[in-house]
């Protein structure tokens, strides 16, 4: 295999999983979203290249909080350097869906231990979430 196929290979292999893998760069802008990425957030408008404040989607939690910029796990990692793991939250969507995600957020670095960027991955758990909701509503009415 050449060397610049090899140098395609892992976006390839990201196209292929039906999670959504977003790459931010130390600049705090989006270098890669793969194919589910923008399945799961439902756009088609660039989402590489824009920083991670200037999102096309807002975070709230269980409860409906926002989520403040500086709270989202991207940016906990961006200044930590802590992975940040098995977060969920809401996301309002630019077509005004919502959607419950399952976000994982990870620092990479390089030989020098120099934090590079993030690696964020994200599930749609909506249906699982509203199953347990609902799930949780039957048994509160059962025990009424």
């Amino acid at each position: 295999m050449a060397e610049t196929e090899l140098k395609w290979y892992p976006a390839k292999v990201l196209d292929t999983i039906t999670e959504g893998v977003a790459v931010i760069g130390a600049d705090g802008r989006y270098t890669f979203t793969n194919g589910a990425a923008k399945s799961i957030l439902g756009t088609e408008e660039t989402v590489v290249g824009r920083h991670h404040d200037d999102s096309l989607w807002e975070l709230t939690t269980s409860d409906g909080r926002p989520v403040p910029v500086d709270e989202m796990p991207l940016a906990i990692v961006m200044r930590t350097g802590e992975p940040v793991l098995d977060t969920e939250y809401c996301a309002t969507l630019p077509d005004g869906r919502q959607v419950d995600l399952a976000i994982n957020a990870l620092p990479f670095r390089d030989e020098e231990q120099q934090l590079l960027g993030v690696a964020m991955s994200f599930g749609d758990i909506t249906k699982r979430s509203r199953s347990e909701k609902y799930g949780w509503a039957l048994r509160e009415m059962s025990t009424a």
